[in-house]
């Protein structure tokens, strides 16, 4: 393990002296890399993950002797990573740090009592910070956790690079959903007051002949409406109705009585003239 820190510093220490460039765009990884240990022995084969902001960066699986090996991509400068061994968080955190930066950083869950313990002399772990442009490399050892600090100053931003070629649009989302009616709008200016109209003076109808199509036709001038409407088909012949009562008798004529009598009598006469003659008709 102190093989591993040792390697882990000097490779840190060397970075220091290569002039820092700032990488605008894919900045590369921060590694974390060290031994697990769960309840004080080597976490052997279990997964060993990094987060940030409750966000799951990186996981890996440790080796046999426990050593695991994590590349945390994305900008997080300055944001704290907290680590799980075998789902179990770890008490250990560090500070992500961009220009691809490598920190040693061992990793304890369950009964650390069981842990190894440090002697104060030799370095642990080591872990880098990014300051601002311009500032003086720095590096600061705390010889109570065994922990070194350095600090490496951000370089200074590159030129703005070629604007790429424009994408090809996207497909068109879904509709969204319909809003809500909004209020009523103030009431409108009253308009102009129209012409006065002509009334209807006078209503004329007219019949049509049967079958024909009803018709309309107002006179403005003179108010007259005339309304033609067509004569509907004769009905079918009724039954024959019931003799009506007797009507009562009428008044008699004049000379209603004289004349039977005359006749009477002028009968009578015609019957003794022609007995008469026959009577004296003389013999042959």
């Amino acid at each position: 393990m102190k093989l591993n820190v040792f390697v882990a510093t000097l490779v840190t220490i060397a970075m220091l002296l290569v002039p820092c460039t700032a990488l605008a765009d894919n900045p590369p990884p921060c590694v974390f890399m060290g031994t697990a240990y769960i309840d004080g022995q080597q976490a052997s084969r279990v997964a060993v993950s990094a987060w940030i902001d409750g966000e799951k960066e990186a996981e890996t699986t440790s080796k046999s002797s426990g050593y695991y090996y994590l590349q945390v991509g994305g900008s997080h400068q300055g944001k704290t990573v907290s680590f799980m061994v075998d789902g179990e968080g770890a008490e250990e955190t560090a500070r992500w740090s961009m220009m691809g930066s490598t920190i040693t950083k061992d990793l304890h869950v369950g009964d650390t009592t069981q842990s190894s313990q440090t002697d104060g002399t030799g370095i642990q772990s080591a872990e880098v910070e990014t300051l601002e442009p311009g500032a003086s490399a720095t590096a600061d050892f705390d010889a109570s956790t065994g922990v070194l600090t350095i600090g490496i100053p951000q370089g200074e931003q590159g030129p703005q690079g070629p604007e790429g070629p424009q994408g090809e649009q996207g497909p068109q989302g879904p509709e969204g959903p319909q809003g809500e009616q909004g209020p009523q709008g103030p009431e409108g200016p009253q308009g102009p007051e129209g012409e006065p109209g002509t009334s209807v003076e006078k209503i004329d109808v007219k019949g049509l002949e049967s079958g024909s199509e009803a018709t309309r036709q107002f006179d403005p001038e003179s108010g007259v409406l005339t309304i033609g409407i067509p004569e509907g088909e004769p009905g079918e012949k009724g039954e024959k109705g019931e003799r009506g009562p007797e009507g009562p008798q009428g008044p008699s004529a004049p000379g209603g009585t004289v004349l039977p009598i005359i006749g009477i009598v002028l009968a009578a006469i015609a019957l003794i003239v022609s007995f008469t003659m026959s009577v004296r008709r003389p013999k042959v």
